[in-house]
């Protein structure tokens, strides 16, 4: 986690004179933000403003501090929230911790020394809530990578199209600024699991708008079922499964869907992620990003989502250049044309696979022995 995230603390308070007290007692050691009132505090986090605590006064007028905590911790849920809170305020404070989920909070008039320490164990908490998640996040990746490089041993057609689909994916979520961006990556990767066992001559039609039969179909609308049952005992992971569900269906629609909800957050993605697969789709047919970005349009994907194609880049074969290389040349990003063969015409990997770490060490070692077929056809960008 970001070490200036970590000193940024979000003070809430609707007099000025306790907001200084604040920044007296805490401006030494931590960046104070100071807001005068639930609505002003929560318009940064909407920018998404980061910050490892707020710390609120529970009697505002407006919006008092329960109501503002449990919209900041659907916001921000990981940042720590501790309620400044009066006697006689102790029923709303109950209310605070069950709905605003507060880490902690103190009476009012509250000392320095005491609103020091709490801070600090907030801090703390913060740091153990940031690193639980990056072990989380750091670990999905790594058991990903196992993943999807079996895939794109196993199918590189399919491991190809998720690939491209995950790089538009990545380029529409920067443009609207979606949180958990990392969710949406691991759902379009896993999601292509479902794709393992069928035909590449399938999914290569399919991939590029050309008809299939109705049997074909059906079997390809399978594949993200196919990958949630895969995927349903793998523990907290449940907001990725729940993407890779909604692809089976149409994609969503977003109108008066809060992104911020955790519910809401799940519509995003999967619109984003059908999009990004319509777009790859229509890719191959029409001639350039604001053609597909019309199409989208006109097929009722929602405007927000469709503006970013309009800028992005597709990476199709009308794109790409051929060139005869070595195993000791290859580089990410690229493509085999042609299948990789041993001397003995075994295939060490197919055509249509892109070069992965895993594929060119393979390629690599075989080289090294000799027993490899160069040059090797590969594709890259024009």
């Amino acid at each position: 986690m970001n070490d200036s995230v970590q000193s940024r603390i979000l003070c809430v308070d609707d007099e000025p004179r306790v907001l200084d007290g604040m920044r007296r007692t805490l401006g030494m050691d931590f960046e104070v933000v100071t807001a005068e009132g639930g609505a002003q505090a929560l318009a940064l986090l909407i920018r998404r403003e980061r910050f490892a605590l707020t710390i609120s006064d529970m009697r505002m007028p407006g919006m008092d501090g329960a109501a503002y905590l449990e919209r900041a911790a659907q916001l921000a849920p990981d940042m720590v929230r501790i309620l400044l809170t009066g006697q006689a305020d102790m029923q709303a404070a109950t209310r605070a911790i069950n709905y605003g989920r507060i880490f902690r909070f103190l009476t009012k008039p509250c000392d320095a020394d005491a609103l020091r320490k709490a801070v600090d164990d907030a801090i703390d908490q913060h740091r153990l809530i940031t690193a639980e998640k990056e072990l989380l996040q750091k670990t999905l990746y790594g058991c990903v990578k196992v993943l999807t490089e079996l895939l794109s041993l196993v199918n590189p057609v399919a491991f190809t199209r998720a690939c491209r689909v995950n790089r538009l994916v990545q380029h529409v979520s920067k443009a609207l600024n979606l949180p958990d961006v990392w969710q949406l990556e691991l759902a379009v990767m896993l999601a292509h699991l479902g794709y393992v066992g069928m035909a590449p001559e399938l999914l290569e039609r399919a991939y590029r708008g050309q008809p299939v039969s109705a049997a074909d179909q059906l079997l390809l609308s399978s594949a993200p079922r196919t990958a949630q049952g895969l995927l349903v005992d793998v523990p907290r992971i449940e907001s990725v499964i729940g993407i890779i569900g909604r692809l089976a269906e149409p994609p969503p629609a977003l109108s008066n869907v809060d992104r911020n909800h955790k519910d809401g957050r799940l519509l995003w993605a999967a619109h984003v992620v059908l999009a990004a697969e319509r777009a790859d789709q229509l890719s191959h047919k029409l001639s350039g990003a604001k053609l597909v970005a019309e199409a989208l349009a006109a097929e009722h994907f929602e405007a927000c989502v469709v503006e970013p194609f309009a800028l992005a880049e597709f990476d199709t074969l009308q794109s790409r250049k051929h060139l005869k290389l070595n195993a000791s040349e290859l580089k990410m990003g690229m493509f085999l044309v042609e299948d990789a063969k041993s001397l003995a015409g075994v295939v060490m990997a197919r055509g249509g696979q892109e070069v992965t770490p895993t594929v060119a060490v393979l390629l690599r070692r075989m080289a090294e022995r000799h027993n490899l077929l160069e040059p090797l056809t590969v594709s890259v960008k024009a």
